[in-house]
């Protein structure tokens, strides 16, 4: 597969620091990173579920509340991986 990633953005956001992105990884999970503005407010949760990507992305788009409580969300970069 050439292309893993899929990224939205913020286009009415006063900068270009306002995204959600997925990335599939070789296991079959899913990365699912969103930046609320700057790197100090950019997040990270995994899945292995598609339609509950589906369902954070349709939410972060339209703004609607609860998307966060879906996943367990870690600050990125996560200093402890390394």
């Amino acid at each position: 597969m050439s292309n893993r990633f899929l990224v939205v953005e913020r286009l009415d956001a006063e900068n270009d620091e306002y995204y959600m992105q997925a990335y599939l990884r070789d296991d079959g999970a899913y990365w699912l990173e969103y930046r609320d503005g700057s790197m100090d407010a950019h997040f990270r949760a995994s899945s292995r579920t598609l339609p509950i990507l589906a369902q954070i992305f349709t939410m972060w788009f339209y703004r609607l509340p609860g998307w966060r409580e879906t996943l367990t969300w870690t600050a990125w970069p996560d200093e402890s991986e390394d």
